[in-house]
This record gives structure tokens, sequence and C-alpha cells, in this order.
């Protein structure tokens, strides 16, 4: 997990649980479980109170369709306490993220295929965006930058909603 830009406090997965600790007062500020058998966990704050937590699973139980899961949790580090933010699910397991700097979007891809999509962590909704023989990366102000090759490369710059605003050969 990262610090918050202030260095005050930390977040760390420890036994099993999240905790936020003061680094000043060696103080432990918040603790909660955080399960993490067939999971990945990212954590990291968006601000000093609250951090933010992606969990992603597969599912895959006899009898019925393969999943992939991405959830978002917040932790009100003075509430001491998880929210629920978000749910995305798709069909299959080869699911990838790319976090916006803000934490508030991310790209969703899914290996082997052109398929990507804008996911908004806030509410889980979703947008393709086109992505075949592309590679796609966000700047640190959440505008992405797109690379294509098909062909003669081609620089497109888009909105953190995906809506291409510059083309460049």
């Amino acid at each position: 997990t990262e610090p918050p830009r202030d260095a005050r406090r930390v977040a760390a997965f420890v036994k099993r649980r999240l905790t936020v600790d003061d680094l000043e007062t060696a103080r432990m500020l918040a603790s909660v479980p955080m399960p993490m058998e067939r999971m990945r966990i990212f954590a990291f704050f968006l601000e000093a109170g609250r951090v933010r937590i992606l969990r992603t699973s597969h599912e895959d139980e006899p009898g019925m369709p393969e999943v992939w899961r991405l959830v978002t949790l917040d932790l009100d580090v003075a509430k001491n306490r998880l929210l629920p933010v978000s749910r995305i699910e798709f069909p299959g397991d080869r699911w990838d993220r790319t976090l916006c700097p803000d934490g508030r979007r991310a790209i969703l891809r899914q290996w082997g295929s052109g398929k990507a999509l804008i996911a908004d962590l806030e509410t889980g909704r979703t947008s393709p965006i086109p992505a075949e023989r592309s590679a796609l990366h966000y700047l640190e102000d959440g505008r992405l930058i797109r690379l294509s090759w098909d062909g003669n490369p081609l620089l497109s710059l888009l909105t953190p909603d995906g809506a291409e605003r510059l083309r460049v050969p």
C-alpha cells in the first residue's frame, strides 16, 4: 500500500487485517478484518482519513460460468468502518486493471483480446474504449493517452471518460 502524500500514516495488511497507523504517534488508528483467500487485494489512501481497497477474485464453480469480480471498498479511518463502494463482474477470469492516479477510475482489460473498458469505481459503471492493438495509460491529471499501432502509429489524448480530444499520427 502507499502512504498518504504527507507520509504521516501507513496502511498495511497484517494477519488478515487492514490496519492504519499514525507514524508520528505510533498509534493504530484503524483495524478491520480483511479476508484474503482466493483474492488479490490492493489498498491506497484517497485522503488521510480514507483508504480505498480494490479486491479482485475469480469464481469458478462446477456447472456455473466463470466470473471475474472487482470489489471497491473504502475504509473510513475515523469510524474504523469498511464502506462498500462498487462491484463489477464479468464472465471469464483473465482481466487486469490500470488505476487512475486519483483512485476513482480504472482501465479494465481482458487478456488476449482487444477488449477494454473504463470503470468508474465510485458507481461500478463501465464503458467500452477502443483498445485493439493499442496501449492505454493514465496521465497524472486523469486523462488517458492511447498509442495505437494498427498500420501507422497513432497517439491519442483522451478525456478521463475516454472521449478522444487529440490525435497525432
